[in-house]
């Protein structure tokens, strides 16, 4: 549901010219100036993290403002005291972290996603993945028919239902109140119901063992 551009954004598309009551994108605002961002220098702003003094000089050699062995670092420049700054920036460096982070997961997840189940979803173009949600509602109707009634019904009376949520047969806002409301009920008929706190280990791994032993035979 949240694509991310091929092309990772790199930290320069974070930084910001503060510019009276808002801001404008560092990149753009050199560009208009003439500036190169070779030419200038930066110098940190004492208990503002993330601010910074911006100084340029083509004559003056400041270390630029990214690192040219890393752009996705600023540099800081030694900078006398009497010289005013031409603009200050404010750098995101929490938000750049967040998005490489979100970048790497989304790319990983097109790599090594189930191709076919892929373009169901894209087909129905609900924006969620709908056998997701279709396990989701049959659970939820699973834990509570545990709860009232003490059973567990492998094939499902609402087949029919659970296949068209499938299909991407519903929006999701639908989907996700049919699963609240069942949240709510599930979480009444627990606290009704006579199960037990705690699973009983010994008598779970003899079922186990017996299940096994007539499924060998």
């Amino acid at each position: 549901m949240n694509p991310e551009p091929e092309q990772r954004k790199t930290l320069s598309d974070f930084c910001y010219v503060l510019e009276g009551q808002g801001s404008r994108p560092l990149m753009e605002w050199l560009d208009e100036q003439g500036m190169d961002q070779a030419d200038c220098g930066l110098v940190a702003v004492n208990h503002s993290p993330g601010t910074y003094a911006l100084f340029h000089d083509s004559e003056i050699h400041y270390r630029g403002i990214f690192s040219p062995r890393d752009p996705d670092a600023v540099l800081c420049s030694s900078v006398p005291r009497e010289v005013k700054p031409v603009a200050w920036v404010s750098v995101n460096e929490e938000a750049f972290k967040a998005h490489c982070k979100n970048h790497e997961a989304y790319w990983k997840w097109v790599k090594n996603r189930n191709e076919q189940r892929y373009l169901t979803n894209a087909q129905h173009d609900k924006g969620y993945d709908s056998k997701n949600m279709m396990h989701t509602l049959r659970l939820l109707d699973m834990a509570e028919e545990i709860a009232k009634e003490g059973v567990i019904r492998v094939r499902r009376p609402n087949r029919e239902f659970l296949l068209n949520v499938r299909s991407g047969a519903y929006e999701y806002n639908e989907l996700l109140a049919m699963a609240e409301e069942k949240m709510q009920r599930i979480s009444e008929a627990y606290a009704k119901c006579s199960l037990p706190e705690e699973v009983d280990l010994a008598k779970a791994v003899e079922l186990l063992a017996e299940m096994r032993s007539v499924f060998q035979r």
